[in-house]
C-alpha cells in the first residue's frame, strides 16, 4: 500500500451490521482507486467491529480503528487523524455511494485546481426505494450567507482539502448527534472557502428507524443555538445582515416548534415559538402558539432536555444582546 492517496475517506460506524457492507462495497467498487478508508467502531455492541476487521484484511487500503462509544463527531475526528491524503471525504456506515463519485470528484479537482471544498447532491433511499432529489445550490459556487439561510450540505455529498481541518478544528464533540454538528462544522469552514458545485449525485442516504439525524423538535432546536453560537464567536454581524439574521433565526426556531406540535410536545411548541418571537414572528406562527396553549392538558413530554439557556452551546449570549439584535432589524 502506498503512503499517500488521493482521498482519505471518513466511515464512522456504530451498530451497523444491517448495512455495513453495503456502505463499504460502495467504497472498493469505485471506478476511480486512488483512496483509503478509514473506518472508526465507535463501542458497537453487535457485529460491526469483526465485519470492519475482515475488509481491512482483505483490502490494504481499509484501516480499521476502535474505540469506546463517544458519539459520531469523536469518531469522525478519530478518523481525520488518521488520514494521510489531502482530500477529505465522508460517507456514513449506512449509506451507499454511486460507483462513480471519486472519479466525479477527481475530475472536478483537476479541471478546478483552485478548488479547496467541492459538493454535489445525493438521492434518498428507504425500504429499498429510491427517492430521487433534486440539486440544491448546484449552479454556482456558495458560502458563507447561502449556508446560514439553508444547510444544504451534508458528509455524503462534499470533499475538501484536509488543511481546512487543521485550520478551523475538527468536528465538535460537545454537540448532540442530531445532524447540528456537521452543520456547525460546515458553517465555520464557509469563513474560508466557497463551496463549488460538481453538478453529480453522489450517492444514497438511507433513511431507516437508527437514523440519528430525523428532524425534530429537539434538533432544530439544537440548530438554532448552533446558529446563535455562531453568530456571536465569529461576529458575523458584520458579514450577514440583521434582517437576515433575524429571518433565518425566526424561522428555525418556527420549525423547531413545528416538530415539537407534530410529536404532540405542545409545551416545548410553545417555549421554542416564544424564543422565535423576536427575530420574526409569522402568522403561522403565532396560530401555532395559540393552539398549542389550548392543548396543554394532552401534552407529552420530550424527555430531552432543551438546550436553551444556551451554555453550553452558546456560551457567552446574554439575552439582552439577542433583544438587541432583533430591535435593529
Amino acid at each position: 500500500m502506498k503512503d499517500m492517496h488521493t482521498f482519505s475517506i471518513i466511515m464512522p460506524a456504530y451498530n451497523q451490521a444491517d448495512h455495513l457492507e453495503e456502505a463499504v462495497s460502495s467504497v472498493i467498487g469505485q471506478s476511480f482507486s486512488d483512496w483509503e478508508l478509514i473506518i472508526v467502531n465507535d463501542g458497537s455492541t453487535d457485529n460491526t467491529p469483526e465485519i470492519i476487521e475482515a475488509f481491512s484484511r482483505q483490502d490494504s487500503r481499509i484501516r480499521a480503528f476502535h474505540q469506546t462509544n463517544r458519539g459520531v463527531s469523536s469518531a469522525r475526528n478519530h478518523a481525520i487523524a488518521m488520514a494521510k491524503a489531502p482530500w477529505l471525504c465522508y460517507l456514513d456506515s449506512d449509506d451507499i455511494w454511486f460507483k462513480d463519485t471519486l472519479k466525479s470528484y477527481n475530475d472536478y479537482i483537476e479541471k478546478n485546481n483552485q478548488a479547496k471544498f467541492i459538493y454535489g447532491y445525493r438521492h434518498r433511499l428507504r425500504d429499498g426505494k429510491i427517492t430521487r432529489q433534486k440539486g440544491k445550490h448546484q449552479k454556482i459556487p456558495g458560502g458563507l450567507k447561502e449556508l446560514f439561510q439553508e444547510s444544504f450540505l451534508s458528509p455524503i455529498r462534499v470533499c475538501h482539502l484536509r488543511e481546512l481541518v487543521e485550520i478551523i478544528g475538527g468536528f465538535d464533540e460537545n454537540l448532540p448527534n442530531t445532524g447540528s454538528e456537521d452543520y456547525d462544522f460546515f458553517l465555520r469552514m464557509s469563513l474560508h472557502v466557497k463551496f463549488e458545485p460538481i453538478g453529480v449525485a453522489t450517492g444514497l442516504r438511507r433513511r431507516h428507524g437508527k437514523n440519528i439525524t430525523e428532524e425534530t423538535g429537539y434538533s432544530k432546536m439544537i440548530e438554532a443555538a448552533v446558529l446563535l453560537r455562531f453568530i456571536e464567536q465569529y461576529d458575523c454581524r458584520s458579514l450577514i445582515s440583521v434582517q437576515d439574521v433575524n429571518r433565518r433565526l425566526g424561522r428555525a426556531f418556527y420549525k423547531a416548534g413545528r416538530e415539537y406540535f407534530k410529536g404532540r410536545f405542545y409545551r416545548q411548541c410553545v417555549e421554542a415559538i416564544t424564543m422565535g418571537q423576536p427575530y420574526k414572528m409569522t402568522f403561522k406562527g403565532q396560530m401555532l402558539k395559540q393552539i398549542s396553549r389550548l392543548l396543554f392538558p394532552f401534552s407529552l413530554h420530550d424527555k430531552n432536555p432543551s438546550p436553551f439557556p444556551l451554555a453550553p452551546y452558546c456560551t457567552g449570549i446574554q439575552d439582552s444582546e439577542l433583544s438587541n439584535l432583533a430591535k435593529n432589524s
